[in-house]
């Protein structure tokens, strides 16, 4: 595979306010802690212009049609130049909410200025190029799509690097694969080279490109996952107590990729530092891990995340197996995985 990176002001700037404007479970509020902390709280009129963001962005969402094409509003400022972006966005929404979205960036256009740094961005980029260009991580990519894609899976794929105000020992990347076949977001802290922390934001790109695989490429895709959980009889949706809110189709989509990347066998297997069973699953970790489950049996509230990583480290050996027997991870495999899932987190 082949990854070019692309660093965008516009692009970094609407992520900026979409994510402030907190209109979806996936946006981080610990980036707007730092945002804050560093820019000042909000005025009146900048929570104003913010809410009334959120609603557009809101009935937007991230919808697809038949086609796989996306309603998402980000599209426009993630996939092309400042002209196109303005030019295609216009024709996408009505008048009133093209204003509505200019004068929020416009709003918060000085509050941003204050974050925006382009030098630091561009550096950590060179570090995760330079990762990308070892052997291992070539042997992942091409490992990753050999499991979920195809011989028609897209082999170019453009990275629209965002910055992460995160910092500090244990530190990584994050990332989102919801605009297009071709484009990802990767939201980057500041990495140190030759680090755990390097590897993983990796292993989290890798995770992104395979939702791009899963979602339409393969012998894995959501069809399949949909088809198992009406052949096991699931329910459609997780337990209330689970947090954030999420259908069972999306969660055990996010699980088949998580066996692989970047907390699964392939973080295993290509990293030297990253080693998924020494931090992923280090005794405290299993042991919050635990204390999670123990309190969604209870209906008490527990994090969606770390029920779906118990669950990769509970089913971890039989990852390990299907993969180094040269065993399809097909629907039959699945079907079977997610049937002993089922049964561990069934009330």
């Amino acid at each position: 595979m082949k990854f070019r990176f692309v660093i965008s002001k516009l692009a970094n700037q609407f992520f900026f306010i979409s994510n402030l404007s907190e209109w979806h479970f996936s946006c981080r509020k610990d980036y707007n802690q730092e945002w804050l902390k560093q820019t000042g709280p909000l005025s009146k009129k900048e929570k104003q212009v913010l809410n009334a963001f959120r609603k557009i962005i809101v009935e937007y969402g991230f919808k697809r049609d038949k086609n796989w094409k996306t309603t998402y509003l980000g599209q426009y400022f993630y996939c092309y130049s400042v002209k196109e972006a303005w030019g295609k966005f216009k024709k996408a929404v009505s008048s009133k909410e093209f204003n509505i979205i200019n004068e929020t960036l416009k709003t918060l256009q000085n509050r941003f200025e204050k974050i925006w740094d382009r030098k630091l961005l561009e550096k950590q980029v060179v570090k995760i190029k330079k990762f990308l260009n070892t052997e291992g991580s070539k042997n992942l990519f091409k490992d990753l799509n050999q499991t979920l894609g195809n011989k028609k899976s897209p082999q170019n794929f453009t990275i629209i690097a965002l910055m992460s105000p995160r910092k500090g020992e244990g530190i990584t990347a994050a990332g989102g694969a919801n605009l297009n076949s071709r484009h990802i977001t990767l939201e980057i802290p500041k990495l140190k080279n030759n680090s755990w922390e390097l590897e993983c934001s990796v292993g989290v790109l890798a995770h992104e490109i395979g939702h791009i695989l899963f979602k339409q490429f393969g012998g894995l895709t959501v069809a399949v996952i949909e088809e198992v959980i009406k052949e096991l009889k699931l329910p459609k949706l997780l337990p209330s107590n689970l947090q954030p809110k999420i259908d069972a189709s999306s969660f055990l989509g996010e699980l088949s990729i998580e066996f692989l990347v970047p907390f699964g066998y392939f973080a295993q297997k290509y990293f030297k530092r990253f080693n998924p069973l020494k931090f992923s699953f280090s005794k405290s970790n299993l042991k919050v891990l635990a204390e999670n489950y123990l309190n969604f049996k209870e209906n008490k509230s527990a994090s969606v995340y770390r029920l779906r990583k118990l669950l990769v480290w509970q089913l971890y050996p039989l990852i390990v197996y299907q993969i180094e027997s040269k065993k399809e991870f097909d629907k039959d495999f699945i079907k079977n995985i997610f049937d002993l899932a089922w049964k561990i987190i069934k009330k």
